[in-house]
């Protein structure tokens, strides 16, 4: 403990706490950040999905002579 300053238990209390605040911070991001990637893939998929199916429907109705 430095004697110049009379806070510096206090700014330890502070840095501690402040260090667990930022640990509770990069597990929520890190959370947040698998599930947006997870909702991503899912999209990509769909996306995917869709357009193939368009893509045989498509030639399905023209070789019908619907289209």
């Amino acid at each position: 403990m430095n004697e110049k300053c009379p806070y510096c238990l206090d700014h330890e209390n502070r840095l501690k706490n402040l260090e667990k605040s930022m640990e509770e911070v990069q597990n929520y991001i890190k959370k947040s950040s698998v599930t947006v990637a997870v909702i991503s893939f899912l999209g990509v998929v769909l996306t995917a999905m869709t357009s193939f199916f368009g893509v045989i429907l498509t030639a399905f109705f023209k070789s019908k002579g619907i289209i």
